[in-house]
């Protein structure tokens, strides 16, 4: 069976790495309208 020590150490994992992946997701979403914005410009 699997402790509950190394459950909770795999579920913070988790939500840390689907939180980092948010992030990332949201900063590749900016960069992308950032660059769209630099083409109307020019």
């Amino acid at each position: 069976m699997i402790n509950k020590k190394q459950l909770k150490k795999a579920l913070l994992g988790i939500s840390i790495a689907s939180a980092l992946l948010s992030v990332l997701s949201v900063s590749i979403s900016f960069y992308l309208t950032s660059l769209n914005d630099n083409d109307r410009s020019e």
